[in-house]
């Protein structure tokens, strides 16, 4: 075994770890801090879009749910229409 690898650990279970840790960490990375995303478009499984609200809802501790939508430009659309609605 190699030192730095505890010895009840095998090197594929590290392996998997950091893969695991790696997938999560690129997911959020991507869903949270893509560059000029104002909001949160999630795809369903369902194929349809979901926007939610940047914030967490104090109450629940989840986000608001914006609207769903069928397409991803409509889900883009209605972004910008609260984004407008905020500041105006």
């Amino acid at each position: 075994m190699h030192s730095s690898i505890p010895g009840n650990v095998s090197r594929f279970a590290m392996a998997k770890e950091r893969l695991r840790e790696w997938a999560v960490y690129t997911r959020h990375r991507t869903r949270f801090h893509a560059a000029g995303q104002t909001g949160m478009i999630r795809k369903l499984k369902s194929g349809g879009y979901r926007l939610y609200s940047r914030k967490i809802n104090p109450k629940t501790s989840k986000r608001r749910n914006l609207g769903t939508f069928t397409s991803l430009a409509a889900a883009k659309k209605h972004e910008a229409e609260v984004q407008y609605f905020k500041r105006h």
